[in-house]
């Protein structure tokens, strides 16, 4: 896998906002956990954090975290639905927010099922944003098991440092329904990142 800044670099040119096309972006990353769509979406609100284009990113896990701590620390495991519901409507809410005051956003989810990116594609749409649609594609569902397994194993040791990012341990069954289940985007004028290497 490129590296984030690699990725970043290459990316750059399509977050920009052109006399030809002056919507704002919005940028969807889609893939699997592990695959490294939260380290891209934080570093392109870096990349812009002292320009007059600033990226808001929007993450459920991150709204989670915001509102109620860190997964079976400072709320119930079994609370964690009814969070990820509140935080689903949060995130639609801010979506609007940011968009029809002409920001830019990083919708920092997986996008799982095309469905969900062909109605959050048409929410954006809608607002009058460009979507850029940044899929991470996974080659060997090994490399990413690996990734998901030591950043939880290291969740542990960052005490005050931990974010939302990491929120809920994911269990190799779980894993592999969610690989097997996973709809890759085809033709829907996906931005793709290679996972191939650790």
């Amino acid at each position: 896998m490129p590296s984030t800044s690699a990725t970043l670099d290459a990316l750059t040119p399509l977050l920009q906002r052109t006399t030809n096309d002056p919507r704002p972006v919005a940028v969807m990353m889609c893939g699997l956990c592990g695959t490294g769509k939260s380290s891209l979406a934080h570093a392109i609100v870096a990349a812009h954090h002292d320009s007059p284009r600033i990226f808001t990113r929007l993450s459920l896990d991150g709204i989670v975290h915001e509102r109620h701590g860190l997964y079976g620390v400072d709320y119930e495991p079994a609370l964690r639905e009814a969070y990820e519901d509140e935080a689903e409507e949060i995130f639609g809410q801010r979506l609007r927010e940011v968009l029809s005051r002409g920001g830019d956003v990083v919708l920092d989810r997986a996008f799982y099922a095309k469905e969900d990116r062909v109605a959050w594609r048409g929410l954006v749409e809608g607002l009058g944003a460009r979507v850029v649609l940044v899929f991470f594609k996974v080659r060997d569902r090994e490399v990413v098991w690996r990734r998901v397994r030591a950043r939880w194993d290291v969740r542990g040791e960052l005490k005050g440092e931990r974010k939302g990012d990491v929120s809920v341990e994911v269990t190799r069954e779980f894993f592999d329904k969610w690989v097997d289940g996973f709809e890759e985007p085809v033709g829907e004028g996906e931005w793709v990142v290679e996972v191939e290497v650790e």
